[in-house]
């Protein structure tokens, strides 16, 4: 089985294929949310990188947030159309669960941390047990004093990633943890890979948690229904 897998959840545009075998290749490119018109000669270019057709590709991963209200739309918009085009399946991979998949192997709790801006966090644990990793809270949506509660509970130390940092970090300094240690990963490891959403989506795939139905598929945004975005 060979998977196609893209990201436009934030400021870098991903795209990946892997095979069962763990083979794959990856473009990874921070376009600044420019993805409606990077995303597709993208892929183009890494098929064309893999020595593949889209016909070679047997089923689509994408990473359905949250995160980019915008960069969401595109991506999972994008993998709807090739879904129906090559009747293919698709596996819808949480955002924070690809961002987690970035920290090695730890016995810190892992804390994805996500702006999602108006003073609030997207947020999420994990923990390695038994060398696999584990979500262990529900997604959230969270201000920074919520997280910062959240932490100061945990049974263990935290690493933290994602790009939340610029939000929270100051937050850490002022206040500190007692009896915790925190460390914050560096900028390279805040963002999703594409490869990280095709090593998920294929786990997804295996044990047949795929998309039912297609015209169904609609990005996490975590935010109320309501909320008002001002132009």
């Amino acid at each position: 089985m060979k998977v196609l897998a893209i990201d436009t959840s934030s400021p870098v545009l991903g795209a990946a294929i892997l095979d069962e075998n763990g083979s794959g290749a990856e473009f990874n490119f921070n376009l600044g949310l420019r993805h409606a018109s990077h995303l597709i000669p993208t892929i183009k270019n890494l098929l064309k990188f893999a020595s593949l057709d889209l016909k070679d590709i047997d089923a689509f991963c994408v990473s359905i947030g949250p995160g980019s209200f915008t960069g969401l739309r595109i991506g999972v918009s994008a993998v709807k159309a090739l879904a129906v085009a090559t009747d293919r399946r698709v596996a819808a991979v949480p955002t924070l669960d690809v961002l987690a998949r970035n920290m090695p192997h730890t016995k810190d709790t892992i804390c994805v941390v996500v702006d999602a801006k108006k003073e609030k966090l997207y947020s999420c644990f994990y923990e390695y047990k038994n060398a696999a990793l584990k979500r262990v809270s529900p997604y959230l949506l969270i201000s920074c004093e919520e997280l910062l509660n959240r932490i100061e509970k945990l049974k263990n130390d935290a690493l933290l990633t994602g790009d939340g940092i610029r939000v929270i970090g100051s937050r850490f300094k002022v206040q500190g943890m007692k009896d915790k240690k925190i460390e914050f990963v560096e900028m390279e490891f805040w963002y999703p890979r594409a490869i990280n959403v095709a090593r998920i989506g294929m786990e997804m795939l295996k044990k047949g948690k795929t998309v039912r139905d297609i015209d169904a598929l609609v990005p996490v945004y975590l935010h109320p229904r309501d909320v008002q975005c001002r132009r």
